[in-house]
């Protein structure tokens, strides 16, 4: 979701309550697939501001014997919706009218199936909109504290460094990613001060300096107007006064050139947004400690290696634009050609007027969905004695039926969404690879 909203150049941002539990019981599979559903919708109507997801607790009903429930929101600052839609929104395949049909391709399923898989795991969800202005997403589900699952103990566990009394200074031209910062860094004991751009900041930091009280750490955003944060972190560097400060900083995008840019410019960490909070913490703390983290460290994993990859012909189904956008981004730098369908009939055409070594069908889409779809090329292979072509259903549901209901149609395998770049890779490999002999792909 972080690629999809840095590359429209919205902001993304995480805000969890610090009264939330640490642990709870639920379903991970379904609260991800509808947060994955809200976040995906929110990008897709939003072009400029931000998207903001919050966590909360919320007490208990009128009845002493209801649970309590953790309320999840997804805020953007889009186009909205009309008042008199908010009711059918959650029905299959509604839009707010036939403009926004025809510039954004519509919802889909995804707010069908959210509200479906809301109700699975007993909660509730509902809208709020105005038009210009943004919509809100709620939804809840019941709150069940729990502990950990029980880990081996370690030979030695090393204490935590306490950063209680730290003096931070946060510079973030971003409201909320303030806000959050703040909260969470106000919770672990850090006295916080604010800067909404650079020169702010610099004239924040000199003025502490001269005052006797300086700061020790600054978290800056790299992304910011008039001054971003490489220019401010330059600033700070030239200035003998503030040689003494370390710096964290706070980038949207995952750029090479960025990440060589912070290590010559000794950062002490450079994090991804939106951040997670225990990154953040062990950055600080090693901080605190006097310890160095590689930076590379605090970059995403490129996960565990994968076999020698042969060219392949694939054909995407999905119409999902969002979700297009997720699988061409993962298979973006492997040899794999991929063509695209927004539905099952075009998906169909392009099958008989190609040859592909593998397809990736969505199974719940309008005009065709992905089980005729499969049928159908299932049953021309068999007319025209072709050999069968490895079909991998992608679908939003977890259930076991479903699952079946795929293979019975036809196909060879079954991801649920949000689809994980590891598996979709390695599912590659194993259905459509390895019955290929380099060099002879189409």
């Amino acid at each position: 979701m972080a690629v999809r909203t840095h590359s429209r150049n919205l902001e993304l941002a995480c805000r969890i309550s610090p009264d939330t539990p640490q642990y709870i019981k639920g379903d991970p599979t379904r609260l991800r697939q509808v947060i994955t559903n809200l976040l995906g919708n929110a990008i897709k109507f939003t072009e400029k501001g931000e998207i903001v997801l919050m966590v909360l607790p919320t007490g208990k009903e009128i009845s002493s014997q209801s649970p309590q429930y953790l309320q999840f929101s997804v805020r953007d600052t889009g186009i909205g919706i009309p008042a008199e839609k908010l009711s059918t929104i959650f029905e299959k395949f509604t839009q707010a009218d036939s403009s926004i049909t025809r510039k954004y391709a519509g919802t889909g399923l995804g707010l069908a199936i959210s509200r479906q898989l809301v109700e699975l795991m007993g909660g509730k969800i509902w809208v709020e909109s105005k038009p210009q202005e943004g919509s809100t997403f709620f939804f809840t589900i019941p709150l069940e504290e729990t502990t950990p699952e029980e880990k081996p103990e370690t030979a030695v566990a090393e204490p935590e460094i306490s950063l209680q009394g730290w003096k931070i200074l946060v510079v973030d031209d971003n409201t909320t990613n303030r806000l959050i910062l703040r909260e969470t860094l106000t919770q672990w004991g850090c006295k916080v001060t604010e800067a909404a751009g650079g020169a702010e900041g610099l004239a924040e930091l000199i003025r502490a300096k001269s005052e006797g009280t300086p700061f020790q750490i600054a978290i800056l955003d790299s992304r910011m107007p008039e001054m971003d944060g490489f220019t401010l972190a330059q600033e700070i560097r030239n200035n003998p006064d503030l040689s003494f400060l370390s710096i964290v900083m706070l980038t949207s995008e995952n750029r090479s050139s960025d990440l060589a840019r912070a290590k010559d410019m000794n950062f002490e960490a450079y994090l991804i947004k939106p951040v997670k909070r225990q990154a953040l913490k062990e950055s600080l703390q090693a901080i605190a400690g006097k310890k160095r983290v590689p930076l590379q460290q605090q970059t995403p994993s490129a996960g565990k290696p994968l076999p020698e990859i042969h060219p392949l012909n694939i054909l995407l189904v999905e119409d999902t634009e969002d979700n297009r956008f997720l699988i061409l981004a993962y298979l973006k730098n492997t040899p794999y050609r991929v063509d695209t369908a927004e539905n099952g009939a075009v998906a169909l055409e392009k099958f008989l007027a190609n040859i592909y070594d593998l397809i990736l069908m969505d199974m719940q889409m309008p005009v065709m969905d992905g089980y005729t779809a499969t049928r159908e090329i299932r049953r021309h292979e068999q007319n025209e004695g072709r050999k069968s072509t490895p079909i991998i259903a992608l679908t939003a549901y977890a259930l076991k039926e479903e699952l079946q209901k795929s293979l019975s149609a036809g196909c060879d395998a079954h991801l649920t969404k949000p689809i994980k770049k590891q598996l979709l890779l390695e599912a590659i490999q194993k259905y459509a690879a390895a019955s290929i002999v380099p060099g002879k792909s189409s």
